[in-house]
C-alpha cells in the first residue's frame, strides 16, 4: 500500500458543504482484492435515511503518518490503523457502506467538527452495527485469544445450567487446559490492546445496537468479551491464574457507564447469568459519568468531555440539549470553566468541587481553582463523588440532617472571553489551620514505604515517617491511634458505610493489619484499644480502604491536632473548612489580604472529628464563625 508523500501528502480534499440539519456523510467502499488500492466514494445523506451502513470504531494511530487511499478520485491521506482496518472489512466483490470520523468528517474545519460530535451518539446508534478494529495480529496469537475466551464462556454456561448460578460451580482445576498460561498471554496481548484506553470508544460500543471486535483475521461479538472479563472479575479460580489480565478500565467502562445507556437495542441483551443489561440510568449523572471516564485517554483534551456528551445523562429538557455545546474554538481552559459552572448550576450540592484535586504545578492560574482540570488523568480517588448517595456517611455541612440550602453565586465576566476569571461565592467555616504535612502518599514517593507484594501501604514504615516528623510531639493514645487509622482510609469501612459507625469492626480490620503487617510496637499500642474478643478483623479490608484512598495525598496534623489526608497542594498554612453546599471539608489557600477574602480551593480533605457537621455544631455554639469567601 502506498505512503503519502510530496504532491499527493499537500492535496487537500474538497469537501462540499453538509446540508444543515442531520446530514452526515457516508462512505462506500469499493470492492477489491488485498493488494489493490483502497479506493473509496464519499456521499451524504440524513442520518435517518434508510441506508444501511457500518461504524468503524478503532484508535487513529500515529497521524503524522499517512497511507494513501482514492477518495472520489482525489488522494486520501489516512492512518495506517485506518487503512488496515478498510482492508481488512472491504468485499472482493461487493461494494461495502461505512462511517469512519477521519474520512467523513473534515476534520479540518473546527465549525464541522463540533457539528458532527452532536451527531456522534445517532451515527452510532443508528448502525446497523459497530465494527470494533483492534489491530494487526503482531503477536500471532488472536485465534488463540478468542478461542479461549469464548471456551471458558460456553464453560460458564454450561456450569450456571447445571449449577443454577456462578456461586454454586466448583472451582476450576488447575490441571484444567482453560488456565493454561501461554493461553493467558494470548489473552493479555488481546485486551491490551489500545483501544480499550481511549475516550471515544465508550461511547461509540455503548451506543451500539451490535458490535463486534475484529483482531488481526479474528472476529468475536463484543459481547462475549464483556461476559468473559466479568466471568474473569468475580471467580476467584481465574484470577488465582498468575497472570494479572489488564480488565480494571473495562470493568469500570461497563458498571459505571455502558450500563447506563439505556439504548433500546443493545449487545447488552446478549450477556447472560451476570448482569441485566438496560440499567435504569435515571441515577446516573454526568459528572459520576466524566469521572468513571477521566482515567481513558483523548489527543484532544477537550475530547474527555466531549466523548460522553452523547449519553443520556449529557442531556437536559425536553430539547434534549447537551449540558455544553462541543466548539474547538474554545481553549480547554473556557470549555472546563463552562462545564464546571453549568455543573455546579444543574447540580444540588457542590459536589463537583469534590472533582478538584490540586498539586502545585496544576495551580498555575490558567483557570479558576475551583475548576477540574479534566484533561490531566489522576489516580486520586475522589471521596465526594463515592459518599454522595443515599446513605451519606459524611454530611460536613449538615445539609442532611437540617435540609437547609446553600448559598453560592458564579460570578461571570461580561465578557465570555474572560470566563476563566469567573470566580464562586460561598459560604465557609473556617475550621483549623495545617501545622505540618507528609509528602505526596504517591506511587514513586510510597516506595520507601510499601511493601513489594501488593499495593498495600505499610503501615510501619509509614508511622515510623510521620512519628519521626509531623507526629513527633503527638502522643499516640487511644483516641489517637482510631484517628490516625481512620484517617488513612478516609474515614471508611467502605462505600455507604463510615468506620466511626461500626468502630468496632473498623478497629478490628486494623490490628489485623497491623498483626499481618507491621512491628511489635505498633501491635502493642493497637492492643491497648478497646474491641471486642470476638470480632475477627479481615487484613485485606483495611490495606485495601488505605491504599485506595492515601494514594496521591498527603497525610497532615493541624495546628489543634487534628488529623487527616489531603491534596497533593497541601501546605503547612493552609486552611481546612467547611463549605456549604459540600459534603466533605476543603483545604484552602488564602489569596491575597485577610481582608479581601479572596481563597485558592486545593481539594477536598477528611479532617477527622469535622465529617459529620461538627464545624456547624460548634459554629452554633459560637465557637466557630461563617464567612462569605470568594473562590479565584
Amino acid at each position: 500500500m502506498a505512503s503519502l508523500s510530496g504532491a499527493g501528502e499537500s492535496q487537500i480534499y474538497p469537501y462540499d458543504v453538509l446540508n444543515r440539519g442531520k446530514w452526515i456523510r457516508l462512505l462506500r467502499l469499493l470492492p477489491g482484492r488485498d493488494d489493490d488500492t483502497l479506493s473509496c466514494e464519499l456521499f451524504s445523506a440524513d442520518i435517518h435515511s434508510n441506508f444501511k451502513y457500518s461504524a468503524i470504531s478503532y484508535v487513529w494511530g500515529d497521524a503524522t503518518k499517512k497511507a494513501a487511499i482514492l477518495c472520489n478520485g482525489y488522494n486520501f491521506g489516512i492512518t495506517y490503523n485506518l487503512r488496515d482496518a478498510l482492508k481488512h472489512i472491504r468485499h472482493e466483490t461487493d461494494e461495502r457502506v461505512v462511517w469512519a470520523d477521519a474520512i467523513c468528517i473534515d476534520q479540518t474545519n473546527k465549525a464541522e467538527r463540533a457539528r458532527q460530535v452532536t451527531l456522534m451518539s445517532e451515527i452510532y446508534e443508528q448502525a446497523q452495527e459497530v465494527l470494533v478494529w483492534l489491530g494487526n495480529d503482531d503477536q500471532g496469537d488472536a485465534q488463540v485469544a478468542v478461542d479461549t475466551i469464548l471456551e471458558i464462556n460456553r464453560y460458564f454456561d454450561t456450569a450456571v445450567a447445571q449449577s443454577g448460578s456462578q456461586e454454586d460451580i466448583p472451582d476450576i482445576e488447575e490441571s484444567n487446559a482453560l488456565l493454561d498460561e501461554s493461553r493467558w498471554h494470548a489473552m493479555f496481548h488481546f485486551l491490551d490492546k489500545q483501544w480499550f484506553t481511549r475516550v471515544w470508544v465508550i461511547q461509540e460500543v455503548g451506543l451500539a445496537a451490535s458490535a463486534t471486535v475484529l483482531y488481526g483475521p479474528t472476529s468475536i461479538p463484543f459481547s462475549e468479551i464483556i461476559q468473559f472479563v466479568l466471568t474473569v472479575d468475580r471467580r476467584l479460580d481465574l484470577n488465582s491464574v498468575p497472570f494479572t489480565l489488564p480488565i480494571g478500565l473495562i470493568i469500570d467502562a461497563f458498571n459505571l457507564i455502558w450500563r447506563s445507556y439505556g439504548n433500546a437495542r443493545s449487545w447488552r441483551e446478549e450477556l447472560r447469568h451476570i448482569a441485566q443489561p438496560g440499567e435504569d440510568f435515571s441515577e446516573s449523572n454526568f459528572f459520576n459519568i466524566l469521572l468513571a471516564g477521566s482515567w481513558l485517554g483523548a489527543t484532544d483534551p477537550r475530547d474527555r468531555v466531549y466523548a460522553f456528551l452523547g449519553h443520556p445523562a449529557a442531556k437536559r429538557g425536553r430539547e434534549k440539549k447537551t449540558i455544553v455545546e462541543p466548539d474547538y474554538d474554545a481553549s480547554k481552559e473556557e470549555m472546563f470553566t463552562k462545564l464546571t459552572i453549568e455543573l455546579l448550576s444543574q447540580q444540588d450540592s457542590l459536589v463537583a468541587l469534590s472533582a478538584v484535586r490540586h498539586s502545585e504545578k496544576t495551580l498555575d492560574g490558567s483557570m479558576p481553582s475551583w475548576v477540574e482540570r479534566w484533561d490531566q488523568s489522576s489516580e486520586v480517588v475522589i471521596i465526594g463523588s463515592l459518599v454522595d448517595t443515599v446513605k451519606r456517611p459524611f454530611d460536613a455541612d449538615l445539609h442532611r440532617e437540617t435540609g437547609a440550602e446553600y448559598k453560592a453565586d458564579i460570578i461571570i465576566p461580561d465578557d465570555t472571553k474572560k470566563i476563566t476569571e469567573a470566580r464562586l461565592n460561598v459560604r465557609v467555616i473556617l475550621i483549623d489551620i495545617i501545622d505540618d504535612v507528609s509528602e505526596v502518599m504517591d506511587e514513586e514517593d510510597l516506595e520507601k514505604y510499601t511493601q513489594s507484594a501488593g499495593d498495600s501501604i505499610d503501615l510501619l514504615n509509614l508511622l515510623d515517617m510521620l512519628q519521626a516528623t509531623i507526629l513527633k510531639d503527638t502522643n499516640l493514645d487511644t483516641e489517637n491511634i482510631d484517628a490516625f487509622s481512620q484517617a488513612l482510609c478516609a474515614g471508611l469501612l467502605d462505600l455507604d458505610c463510615a468506620a466511626e459507625d461500626d468502630i468496632t469492626q473498623h478497629r478490628a480490620d486494623f490490628n489485623a493489619f497491623v498483626k499481618e503487617r507491621c512491628g511489635k510496637h505498633l501491635v502493642s499500642l493497637c492492643a491497648s484499644r478497646p474491641s471486642e474478643a470476638s470480632q475477627e478483623g479481615v487484613t485485606h479490608y483495611y490495606s485495601v480502604a488505605a491504599g485506595r484512598f492515601c494514594h496521591g495525598r498527603k497525610f497532615f496534623v493541624t495546628k489543634q491536632g487534628r488529623f487527616g489526608i489531603g491534596p497533593a497542594a497541601l501546605k503547612k498554612g493552609h486552611i481546612c473548612a467547611t463549605v456549604f453546599g459540600a459534603r466533605l471539608p476543603f483545604a484552602l489557600a488564602r489569596s491575597g489580604s485577610p481582608e479581601e477574602s479572596t481563597f485558592l480551593l486545593l481539594g477536598e480533605v477528611y479532617l477527622h472529628g469535622m465529617m459529620r457537621g461538627d464545624a456547624v455544631k460548634m459554629w452554633k455554639c459560637r465557637d466557630l464563625s461563617i464567612e462569605e469567601i470568594s473562590l479565584i
